[in-house]
């Protein structure tokens, strides 16, 4: 979906909305640089429905959090028609240049 965006500090962007594809997602980061520096590129996922006017809530589930170059993934549940990423870099001084990988969609299993 993000392909190489480089996220300046000071800035906070969201993807654009999506729709859902199951009632699991598995969003993985894949950060490929970051400038030297302590503060942490976090990663949240927003859903809504679409008739919906708001910005959306964030998902159930754990933010990514991180400056450490390579992959990082988490899941969230209880997702609404539409979902979308919010990138905000932490501090002042420290760019990210990353992607995010293809959502990866899981139903839950009725027993």
């Amino acid at each position: 979906m993000f392909q190489a965006q480089l996220l300046l500090s000071g800035q906070t962007v969201y993807s654009p909305w999506f729709a859902r594809g199951g009632d699991y997602v598995r969003v993985t980061l894949d950060l490929i640089a970051a400038s030297s520096g302590v503060d942490k590129l976090k990663v949240e996922v927003f859903t809504k429905n679409r008739e919906e006017a708001t910005d959306g809530a964030v998902a159930t589930g754990t933010a990514i959090d991180t400056a450490t170059v390579g992959r990082s993934s988490t899941e969230y549940s209880v997702l609404k028609e539409l979902v979308r990423y919010k990138f905000t870099p932490g501090g002042t001084g420290q760019n990210f240049l990353f992607r995010m990988l293809a959502p990866v969609w899981l139903d839950a299993v009725k027993v």
